[in-house]
């Protein structure tokens, strides 16, 4: 179960890294993708850690889940941001 519990640990430390724009371009994948997957991965090792009553990794798991769910908001609201708003066409009126 240790060997487990490292493995787990090191992939999500590699999921971590990944995300980065410079591995997205290197990989061929976007960010999304890299993102989502992250997510599945914290997601199954939170499973598995509850299951096998590993509590430091669980915790573990729960911070990186916050710090991930974080960067994703603050993400989006950085992009939303930087979006040129459209402008607002009213309607013309015909006498």
């Amino acid at each position: 179960m240790r060997y487990l519990v490292l493995g787990l640990i090191v992939a999500l430390l590699v999921m971590r890294l990944l995300r980065t724009r410079w591995a997205g371009k290197l990989l061929g994948i976007s960010r999304r993708v890299l993102e989502i997957a992250h997510l599945v991965l914290l997601l199954v090792t939170a499973l598995i850690a509850g299951i096998a009553e590993e509590w430091v990794l669980l915790g573990v798991v729960g911070v990186l889940l916050i710090w991930a769910l974080v960067d994703l908001v603050q993400g989006r609201r950085d992009r939303a941001q930087d979006r040129p708003r459209k402008a607002r066409h009213h309607a013309v009126e015909r006498r």
